[in-house]
């Protein structure tokens, strides 16, 4: 079985693990202007290409150092100003894409987390349900959904459902996402916790859980629990 997939988007090659763990974010149609977004994606993987160059002990802190000042930069475009539509904020535009995440898990994916934001919505999936307990080698499933496909649907399927309840038309989606591998119980945890304290740190609510647009799976908060 082959247990690991790339594929190249905007000319960098990603890493779609078999039955992997994904943080994803999508953005609203004029959630960010492309060319502040280009200018620091291309920073963010310049600062990688250095460490994976140099002669350091520590890439991997490192480009976890990097990962998170690339995070930080991102969600400060999010937050500015930029004569956007902010279309999420509409409570049955927020409500119809929970609705579409919900859609399909079980079935394609387990939905661990997810929230929306005014322009943009994060979550966070395992797609291993998809695999039979006994997938360890041959092929894989002929429904086997990659994760590019499951975002294509929950975006199509929610546009589609948005413009016709709300008599609208025109683009509700920036093109494309951005994803990130889980490579590791903590980041599972990392990233979870991201997504759930989005909206407490935006100063929308004082405390995350009383965000009406956070979802996240029954006994995740236990197994996310800080120690220490």
């Amino acid at each position: 079985m082959q247990n690991r997939v790339y594929y190249r988007r905007k000319n960098q090659v990603h890493i779609q693990p078999i039955g992997a763990k994904f943080s994803v974010t999508i953005l609203a149609f004029d959630a960010v202007p492309n060319a502040k977004l280009d200018q620091v994606h291309k920073e963010y993987r310049h600062q990688i290409s250095l460490i994976d160059s140099s002669s350091s002990e520590n890439k991997a802190l490192e480009k976890k150092r990097a990962a998170n000042e690339y995070q930080s930069k991102f969600e400060a475009l999010l937050a500015a100003k930029n004569n956007q539509s902010h279309p999420f904020s509409n409570p049955e535009v927020a409500d119809c894409i929970l609705k579409q995440l919900d859609r399909h898990n079980g079935e394609w994916y387990t939905l661990e987390a997810a929230i929306v934001m005014s322009n943009h919505i994060h979550f966070l999936i395992d797609t291993s349900v998809q695999l039979p307990d006994n997938t360890l080698n041959g092929s894989l499933p002929d429904n086997y959904m990659p994760l590019n496909r499951i975002v294509g649907r929950i975006k199509g399927a929610a546009s589609f459902e948005i413009n016709k309840r709300l008599d609208r038309t025109g683009p509700l989606w920036s093109s494309g996402y951005y994803d990130r591998y889980i490579r590791s119980p903590s980041h599972f945890q990392q990233a979870a916790w991201y997504i759930l304290m989005n909206a407490e740190k935006a100063g929308i609510v004082d405390e995350w859980e009383a965000y009406l647009y956070v979802r996240y799976r029954p006994g995740l908060l236990e197994e996310i629990a800080w120690t220490g």
